[in-house]
């Protein structure tokens, strides 16, 4: 399969097995390490349904991370295995943005929702603006297998129908939690990679052994960077031991 058309498609393209086995249980072991953390220090976050959490490789003193679990993070994060699949996705030079972690909500009885990552810092006709004027991708690795993520296809170049938009948006009696005859669920297994561009329409299936590292990329846009916390990165002295250490430039 031509991943490159097929992501110009549908805005998505998933790729199984691109973690071996050895792979998949030492990063789940680094990253079990964050999260339990994180469950004690959010623990009020975690009962009010709080699914995900963010910044795993910064270096502030709180993170219970050390410098050799964050060197290998980043080490993924720069590898060629990861950079060069993504790369002719973007039109020109990309930089690591971010990382999270997407794991099962408290009360297994939690609604998914529906949205696009920019509706909760921009306006409509932002939105729309977004789809033709940058590029962020989702490359989320499942440490388990998982019921995975619901897309609508093609919606990352595509506005939403009146459907999609009173969903999205809950309006109309809506909510955003509604079925969309549009949407395509990908189930994941552990070690696959799902791509996927944070402009189309999309929410998280819960359930199962959900625990998925998400490593984002966006463009070379000072606008788009300005949401990368500088203590996530790597310090200047150890981005020689990177492939492509670039990535964390800008």
């Amino acid at each position: 399969m031509d991943l490159n058309k097929y992501y110009k498609d549908n805005g998505y393209c998933r790729i199984p097995n691109f973690l071996t086995p050895c792979q998949i249980g030492f990063y789940e072991s680094i990253i079990q390490i964050f999260h339990q953390q994180w469950l004690v220090d959010n623990a009020e976050n975690f009962e009010q349904g709080v699914l995900n959490s963010a910044y795993i490789t910064t270096n502030k003193p709180h993170s219970p991370l050390n410098d050799s679990q964050r060197q290998a993070l980043f080490q993924l994060i720069a590898s060629r295995q990861l950079t060069e699949t993504i790369r002719p996705l973007f039109a020109n030079e990309f930089r690591f943005m971010g990382s999270q972690l997407f794991f099962n909500p408290k009360n297994i009885h939690q609604k998914n929702y529906w949205h696009r990552d920019g509706q909760y810092h921009l306006s409509l006709e932002e939105q729309k603006k977004a789809l033709t004027d940058s590029t962020v991708l989702h490359c989320r690795i499942a440490l388990r297998d998982e019921l995975g993520v619901e897309l609508v296809p093609g919606s990352h170049h595509q506005w939403d129908s009146d459907n999609e938009l009173s969903v999205r948006m809950q309006t109309d009696g809506r909510n955003n939690y509604d079925a969309l005859e549009t949407g395509n669920a990908i189930p994941l297994a552990a070690g696959d990679l799902l791509v996927f561009s944070a402009n189309m329409i999309h929410r998280g299936l819960y359930g199962g052994d959900r625990l998925a590292l998400d490593i984002l990329y966006c463009d070379d846009n000072p606008e788009l960077l300005s949401f990368r916390p500088k203590d996530c990165l790597p310090h200047s002295e150890h981005m020689k031991m990177f492939e492509v250490p670039s990535v964390f430039e800008g």
